[in-house]
């Protein structure tokens, strides 16, 4: 990914054909759609056109000739796009995001390394692949060379999974197909006026208060079993286990009770889908963070970009009563404004909002500049 040129004896539809003999084609699509794409992918609440919307966007930046993609790409925030959809708990949507900033790493290094690092892309990479938004923190991080492995895994889980499904909705329809069966030739054994409607449902099999088990009250009961023993599962070692070691995904979903009626097999999916985006976090980190010591230690460090530490300053400056400012007491307000810290502060940030390139939402966010801002409001509110 990243390159226009197909690889030699690599088969291609005549569709890439065309995009790669025709680049003029793509170009004029893409200067055309891609901002309504992106435009519909923010607006959308479907999940599905969401997703087709990535799908088409990274097929454009996969496509679009390197000589030609800066000046396309030069005023759309494609970095800011990107960042909150490795952060987003959508396995689908981080996958798109994380293959459109390696292609975006490939065709413009110069370009877009600077603005990952503004943008908290690196960041987010990083906590990505060190389970940092795991939900429940049960699930060990993955990565090193066991990432191919956990995929694997993971895919395997879910495959099994969605088989066990299977057998059991299988056998769900020939149990049912069986009660139909027996009722008919019960009804057909049956005097007429002789049963009750109540003998009737007795007689028939048809339970009362059941799920689709067909257990009487075992529904509600069966269920609340398979809950327990899905979260157990989960935060049992075995679960983490099982998705680096493929010899205990068989173990893992040997319970169809487990995968079927408490939807497990889609519990199993969510988290093979997961570990996928976590391999492919590591394979990105691999190549564009571990190979630059000083880029992976400033993302390790939570630094960040000139802007990002310039803005922590100012936060700081902004609420030091011990600096000479109008936070402290011992100073006078007399004279010239501009010898105060806190103005002179002020004045500095003014001038970084005046920039072309400004402030980006993650150096704002992560500054500690708007808590600091609050606090020199309120000062002396009391």
């Amino acid at each position: 990914p990243g390159n226009e040129e197909v690889l030699p004896g690599q088969p291609i539809s005549e569709r890439e054909r065309a995009l790669v003999e025709s680049p003029e084609l793509l170009e004029s699509y893409g200067q055309k759609l891609f901002p309504l794409l992106l435009v519909v992918h923010a607006s959308a609440i479907n999940a599905s056109v969401r997703q087709k919307c990535l799908t088409c966007i990274t097929q454009v930046l996969h496509f679009y000739p390197t000589s030609s993609i800066e000046a396309f790409l030069r005023d759309r925030p494609l970095a800011a796009f990107i960042s909150p959809l490795i952060s987003l708990r959508e396995p689908a949507a981080a996958a798109a995001a994380l293959h459109m900033a390696e292609i975006l790493l490939t065709k413009l290094p110069h370009v877009y390394e600077v603005k990952f690092l503004r943008e908290g892309v690196f960041h987010a990479v990083s906590a990505l692949c060190a389970g940092e938004d795991s939900e429940e923190g049960d699930v060990e991080p993955v990565g090193g060379e066991s990432n191919s492995a956990t995929a694997a895994a993971a895919a395997a889980a879910a495959g099994a999974a969605a088989a066990a499904a299977a057998a059991a909705s299988a056998a769900s329809s020939s149990a049912s197909m069986a009660q139909t069966s027996a009722r008919r030739t019960s009804r057909r054994h049956t005097e007429p006026g002789l049963g009750s409607s109540a003998g009737e449902s007795a007689s028939d099999g048809v339970p009362t208060s059941s799920g689709a088990n067909g257990s009487g009250n075992g529904g509600s009961a069966f269920s609340s079993l398979d809950a327990r023993r899905i979260g157990k599962l989960r935060r049992s070692p075995a679960w983490s286990r099982s998705a680096v070691q493929a010899e205990n995904v068989e173990a893992a979903v040997s319970a169809p009770a487990v995968l079927t009626a408490a939807g497990g097999g889609g519990f199993l999916a969510t988290h093979a889908a997961e570990a996928a985006v976590i391999a492919q976090a590591s394979r990105f980190e691999a190549l564009f963070l571990k190979n630059k010591p000083s880029l992976s230690e400033t993302v390790a460090a939570g630094e960040g970009s000139n802007t990002l530490r310039t803005l922590r300053t100012l936060a700081s400056d902004l609420v030091d009563p011990t600096l000479f400012s109008t936070l402290n007491p011992k100073v006078t307000l007399s004279g010239s404004l501009s010898s105060l810290a806190d103005v002179h502060a002020l004045q500095q940030l003014a001038a970084l909002l005046e920039q072309h390139e400004g402030v980006t939402t993650f150096e704002l966010a992560n500054s500690g500049l708007i808590e600091a801002m609050l606090a020199y409001l309120v000062a002396g509110a009391d």
